[in-house]
């Protein structure tokens, strides 16, 4: 009986599901943490302020990997999609324009207004 052994992942595979999971579920907890902190510091005015530079930060983040076409961003977008991440073949053609460009155009709209609102309020 002969039984195939999957390939052992390279530490660049390893490297690439790491980042996409970050950029997934990561960094928006790091966004979420950080304006506890600031709320909990200095205030609402201040906690909403650093929620919107983490969601533009994050808009830009993602758009900027797309355009250059980061790995890990398709693997977050397959992980998005409920697919199985396939490091070794991305296909930059499946993935639609509305999530390659509306999703982050989203957040840094959504990142500026969060910004402008904070600092009209102060």
């Amino acid at each position: 009986m002969i039984v195939e052994k999957k390939p052992e992942r390279s530490y660049s595979t390893t490297v690439m599901y790491i980042l996409a999971y970050l950029d997934r579920y990561g960094y928006p907890v790091l966004i979420l943490i950080a304006g506890a902190l600031a709320d909990f510091y200095r205030g609402r005015i201040t906690m909403l302020f650093v929620l919107a530079v983490g969601i533009l930060l994050d808009g830009i983040y993602n758009l900027v990997g797309y355009l250059c076409r980061w790995r890990h961003i398709y693997l977050c977008y397959q992980s998005m999609c409920h697919t199985k991440m396939t490091p070794s073949r991305i296909e930059w053609d499946r993935m639609t324009k509305k999530d390659a460009y509306g999703i982050p155009a989203t957040f840094i709209i959504g990142g500026i207004i969060g910004i402008l609102v904070s600092i009209f309020l102060r």
